[in-house]
């Protein structure tokens, strides 16, 4: 696989980027002035969407999202903290999938079975491996974003894996634990 550098002159996807950017800058700002009323926190779902919103819009740091998700979902019930999780969760990936929109790489000489199975199983590779909780998925946003996937087809999969995730994620440990605790006595 050969990577090779050209320039895009594309300003829309420089005007999404930096809409996309100006957002979670602004998401920053308004927690951190606020961050009085946040450190009384009570666990709500507006404050679930926002925390994993801006956890996984960090592209090369992922936060905690998957803590996040499951100390609410101890507190709230499971379905709610899942799609709210889960949609907060997808959103944020759209920053790498931005980032290698704009990004000046093109990929030449891919793999004739890479590009037979991107090409043929796109939207389900993007989904299961929006499936797997992993920090790794800001590569696939990326490189999503360098072969000109459609922003629809990337966020519906992506937010579909993310919220898949946060259904495994909230149920597989309180079924855990249930069971555990019926061993016990």
């Amino acid at each position: 696989m050969k990577i090779v550098i050209k320039r895009y002159n594309r300003r829309m996807d420089l005007l999404l980027a930096m809409v996309a950017v100006i957002l979670a800058l602004g998401s920053a700002l308004w927690l951190h002035h606020y961050r009085s009323i946040i450190s009384n926190y009570r666990p709500s779902y507006i404050l679930l969407f926002i925390a994993t919103l801006l956890g996984s819009s960090t592209v090369f740091t992922p936060a905690p999202n998957i803590p996040t998700i499951l100390i609410h979902a101890s507190m709230l019930p499971h379905i709610p903290v899942a799609i709210l999780g889960g949609l907060g969760w997808g959103l944020g990936e759209v920053t790498g999938y931005f980032m290698g929109r704009t990004g000046r790489l093109q990929i030449e000489g891919i793999s004739p079975r890479f590009q037979f199975f991107w090409t043929h199983f796109r939207p389900i590779l993007i989904f299961v491996f929006a499936c797997i909780p992993n920090p790794f998925y800001d590569a696939v946003g990326v490189l999503a974003g360098s072969l000109r996937v459609s922003i629809r087809e990337f966020l519906a999969m992506t937010i579909l894996g993310r919220i898949f995730a946060a259904m495994l994620l909230v149920n597989i440990p309180s079924a855990f634990f249930t069971r555990l605790i019926e061993w016990s006595f």
